[in-house]
């Protein structure tokens, strides 16, 4: 804020300028950010300070894919492949992938990803490895490798939620949505896909040209279509679910498969999910419209919590619970 304030064309201030134009372009305000941007890169050039142009340009990269011109994006991206910091080629890899995805071309986003990977791995950075796990199970699941996918997509998820980072997480979710869309679901995809951009929504960022992809692409997908009652019901669903309770969601049926028998750890992410809803105080039938089965599923469900936790009922439940 002070770079910016004083306008003097320092390293700090151009620096501060690239942040700025990539948070108006997250937050969709694209053609300010791009005017910004553009200024920003003729002062830099004017004032001999051309170590502040790549920063710049990277801003722009973001400003114009959100904006949609793939063609500009991919020319500063590939620009910035041979820059030194690893962040820097992270971005750019990101953004070729995202631009492959866009057009439908698994081979060049399933090697921009696998980039972006060896660029995580060199860097230890936890937010990169998520970023390419999450391209990696993108591209396995549009490329008919479902289980490989989704093993790749829970993983990218957990670490997104881990790391608080939850625009990267709601576009974990809309790649479940539509994975679910393409193994033939109706309601689960619908309540993904809403949760996922419920939780952009609530971060003030529009939709990325990619969740507007899988909006379509799931559209696509699904029986009876989007206008269907039952598809406007799940969504409504799902854009009540809070992050948390949507990444829960995403989980069930996931996970080790040699839980040890007895403990918290031995719970299923459902059996977790309506452990706690319980130990909260809800009643069986406000469980069920909660997690979206049946009163019986409940009720099945909070049996094997209560032998795993070798608990006699709610009270004894409340205690225990995480």
């Amino acid at each position: 804020a002070i770079a910016l304030e004083r306008g003097e064309p320092t390293m700090t201030y151009f620096q501060a300028v690239g942040f700025r134009v990539q948070a108006l372009a997250r937050l969709g305000d694209v053609d300010r950010a791009r005017r910004e941007g553009a200024g920003a890169m003729r002062r830099a050039a004017e004032s001999g300070a051309p170590q502040a142009i790549p920063a710049i340009k990277v801003a722009m990269m973001v400003a114009d894919l959100q904006a949609g011109d793939l063609d500009a994006a991919e020319d500063r991206a590939r620009s910035l492949l041979e820059m030194t910091p690893l962040h820097t080629r992270a971005l750019a890899r990101e953004t070729l992938a995202h631009i492959a995805l866009l057009g439908d071309d698994l081979t060049a986003a399933g090697r921009e990803a696998s980039e972006l990977a060896a660029i995580a791995a060199s860097g230890g950075s936890a937010r990169q490895g998520a970023l390419a796990e999450l391209l990696v199970g993108s591209v396995a699941v549009r490329s008919g490798e479902p289980e490989r996918g989704l093993g790749c997509l829970h993983v990218a998820l957990r670490t997104c939620a881990e790391l608080e980072l939850e625009r990267d997480a709601a576009e974990a979710l809309g790649e479940l949505a539509l994975a679910a869309a393409l193994g033939g679901a109706r309601e689960r995809p619908a309540r993904l896909l809403a949760a996922a951009v419920a939780a952009s929504e609530r971060l003030e960022c529009p939709p990325t040209p990619l969740m507007e992809k899988r909006l379509r692409d799931v559209a696509a997908q699904v029986d009876g279509g989007v206008d269907s009652n039952g598809w406007r019901a799940a969504w409504s669903q799902g854009e009540g679910l809070a992050l948390g309770e949507a990444i829960d969601y995403a989980g069930r049926g996931r996970g080790p498969r040699d839980r040890p028998a007895a403990g918290w750890e031995s719970l299923t992410p459902i059996e977790a999910q309506v452990a706690r809803l319980a130990a909260e105080g809800l009643t069986n039938p406000q469980i069920a419209a909660r997690v979206f089965v049946s009163r019986g599923t409940v009720k099945l469900h909070l049996s094997n919590v209560y032998r795993k936790l070798e608990v006699a009922n709610r009270v004894e439940l409340a205690r225990v619970t995480r």
